[in-house]
């Protein structure tokens, strides 16, 4: 009832690969989780070995860690579909 039948499904993915639109939508996907990987890495990487050697800066980043370990889950599921709705208008209309 709420899904398409899975021969529409196939049929409609056959066209987006002939047209090169899967292509495209794939690799620009792609593109943003390993760009947004490698952001993390090359921030998240050196800044915890500045906080393992200087034990100050790592009690002073200690609270802000622990405030947002301490973040339910179930609240973060509220800000996911936001996300990925501001995404579908930006791969359709450009940035917002």
């Amino acid at each position: 009832m709420f899904l398409p039948l899975f021969s529409e499904v196939i049929a409609a993915g056959w066209q987006f690969a002939q047209t090169g639109e899967l292509y495209d939508d794939v690799s620009a996907r792609l593109l943003r989780a390993l760009s947004g990987l490698l952001i993390s890495v090359a921030l998240i990487v050196p800044l915890s070995l500045v906080v393992g050697w200087y034990a100050r800066l790592g009690n002073l980043l200690n609270q802000f860690i622990e405030i947002c370990r301490n973040t339910a889950p179930l609240a973060l599921l509220l800000v996911h579909p936001l996300a990925r709705y501001r995404r579908a208008i930006e791969d359709h209309h450009g940035d917002v």
